[in-house]
């Protein structure tokens, strides 16, 4: 494994691989077909590879991951972030904070294993208070969130990244980035600060 860090500051960063998602440009949003094939330099149908990548943060001698893979979830050749940080010699249950840049399956599906269990036992997850709105706030009545087919028409199951983003938070027990999570079963509270 080919390692590449960089000091920014006091923090040490660097690149980990989860690993490569086989799609083809249907993945691509909000652009014109043509355009996105004019770019990627490929037809709609050919297959793409796309690197999965996550970040380890060292500072003041404690681990942090800017966003965790995939996981398994969307295919045999994701789901090793795990696997590469031990490599480093840093093991799972040693990361103190995870930084999600968003709740996206390539960026947060790999908060948990296939049993709902939390990968990152003693991190406390981080993630911007309107994204965690968006995905995780649901409607009392009728318990939908904001994400939908008519929202997000190629995402094929938000309930999936709902259930991820929920099952890590009641694991934890700690959220960083709004007063409350509304997760269906947990509820858990969240510290403020």
């Amino acid at each position: 494994m080919t390692v590449q860090s960089r000091k920014i500051g006091d923090i040490e960063v660097t690149a980990l691989n989860d690993g490569v998602l086989a799609t083809s440009l249907d993945v691509v949003l909000g652009m014109d077909r043509a355009e996105s094939e004019r770019l990627a330099g490929k037809k709609a149908g050919d297959g793409v590879h796309i690197a999965v990548n996550a970040f380890l943060l060292k500072l003041q001698g404690k681990w942090a991951l800017v966003d965790t893979g995939s996981g398994n979830t969307m295919g045999r050749t994701l789901g090793k972030l795990p696997e590469n940080l031990r490599a480093l010699g840093v093991a799972p249950e040693e990361i103190a904070a995870v930084f999600l840049t968003h709740i996206h399956p390539d960026h947060s599906n790999g908060l948990v294993d296939d049993a709902g269990r939390a990968i990152y036992p003693n991190a406390q997850l981080i993630l911007h208070e309107a994204e965690a709105r968006f995905w995780l706030d649901r409607d009392e009545a009728s318990g939908r969130t904001s994400v939908s087919a008519a929202t997000s028409p190629r995402l094929r199951s938000p309930s999936r990244l709902i259930a991820t983003a929920c099952a890590a938070c009641a694991k934890a027990r700690r959220w960083r980035a709004c007063r409350r999570c509304r997760c269906p079963a947990t509820r858990p509270a969240i510290p403020d600060g």
